[in-house]
């Protein structure tokens, strides 16, 4: 089998790999003893985005001065990454994407989507009443690729704030606004009673693809 580092580079939130995997690319060698096991659990698909994912952010941990250890989920779902560091997975189609930075208070999260001719229309889902109102005045082509931005950026918020809230956060809790500069202004719509976070979320194309990074910290 062979191997395809498809992206490497240090952007403002962490240290960004993303890896093509599949049925011509193994990454498993990048695995721990640890990981391995634990991969041999899945099923086939899940094995395989699993040991993609792990893949990407070893190496985007090492970017980040890490040598990691075993990078098994958390009870919410996300990566155990070593003290001192933060880290997000994202898979999508053949492709993972692992961000890593040095922790300094602050959480990160990233999200991968490629973009399609054709997709189902989940505006309704995932896009806050003016947001909807915003968007409805874009011609459809538009319209859906920023729906699709929108979505992204949302979930790689989600990512970065989730070791603050520890819940299910919706999709109308965060209101994203993506700049053509791939700065996002973002207004949080949270319960007053929760932890009160500054959260920032920038956006890349490459190819067909989408990828959105975030950090969030305490106010």
């Amino acid at each position: 089998m062979t191997n395809d580092l498809f992206l490497r580079q240090r952007l403002p939130h962490g240290h960004c790999v993303v890896l093509r995997f599949g049925e011509r690319f193994d990454w498993s060698y990048l695995l721990t003893e640890g990981e391995t096991q634990f991969a041999s659990t899945l099923h086939e698909r899940r094995r395989v985005s699993f040991i993609a994912g792990r893949a990407a952010l070893r190496l985007a941990l090492r970017d980040a001065g890490c040598e990691a250890g075993d990078l098994l989920p958390t009870e919410r779902g996300g990566p155990q990454v070593p003290t001192g560091f933060v880290g997000s997975i994202s898979h999508k189609d053949a492709l993972a994407v692992g961000l890593a930075e040095v922790a300094g208070g602050q959480t990160c999260g990233v999200d991968l989507e490629l973009e399609r001719v054709t997709r189902p229309d989940i505006s309704r889902h995932v896009l806050t009443d003016d947001e909807l109102e915003a968007d409805s005045r874009l011609p459809d082509d538009e319209r859906l690729r920023t729906l699709l931005l929108r979505f992204s950026i949302k979930e790689a918020i989600y990512k970065a704030i989730d070791p603050f809230l520890g819940r299910y956060v919706g999709f109308k809790e965060v209101r994203a606004n993506p700049q053509a500069s791939g700065c996002t202004a973002i207004e949080m719509r949270l319960p007053a009673s929760e932890p009160q976070l500054i959260v920032e979320a920038r956006w890349e194309r490459f190819g067909d693809a989408v990828l959105a990074t975030a950090r969030a910290g305490l106010a």
